[in-house]
């Protein structure tokens, strides 16, 4: 078998969770391991029934991403708010607590938008905190993934609903 026939492309899911935070100024190296930080972080906190149907939405690319390696240091508790899940992924991935919130904003609402079926089951089993942040997936713009702060007004759909 021909060497470039075992790579397989990325899939268009992989490759817009890695694009949100390379927006986010992520280097293209990383990006990848920063996926994979917030994703099973944010994961590891849906109880596991909701987590498995979320990841049965996802590629198998992602969902490989997704899923906390064997063996892997994991916080023994499930975050509650946004600081704490901030805080898992700084420590997974060398980061200021403001980049993370930022890539957080970006890589959940892209994450959102990938399982809208499983939007709203995920809402309801969110803490009020992560409820807010995941909520938020629908109101950014492109490129306006900034550090979830409480709404002051409801915002638009605008182009990230059909992003």
């Amino acid at each position: 078998m021909p060497e470039g026939a075992r790579l397989r492309p990325a899939s268009h899911a992989l490759e817009r969770l890695v694009s949100a935070a390379i927006d986010e100024g992520i280097g293209p190296h990383r990006a990848c391991h920063v996926v994979h930080a917030v994703l099973s972080s944010f994961l590891q906190r849906l109880p596991e029934g909701e987590r498995r149907h979320v990841t049965a939405h996802l590629p198998p690319d992602v969902r490989r991403l997704a899923i906390a390696e064997p063996g892997a240091r994991r916080s023994s508790r499930r975050a509650r708010t946004v600081a704490e899940l901030t805080a898992q992924v700084t420590t997974a991935e060398a980061m200021s607590s403001e980049q993370a919130g930022r890539v957080i904003a970006a890589i959940l609402g892209t994450l959102r938008m990938l399982v809208p079926e499983e939007a709203a089951d995920v809402a309801s089993v969110l803490p009020s905190e992560l409820r807010a942040l995941w909520a938020r997936g629908t109101e950014d713009q492109p490129g306006d993934h900034r550090p979830y702060q409480p709404p002051i007004a409801a915002g638009s759909l605008g182009d990230a609903a059909r992003r």
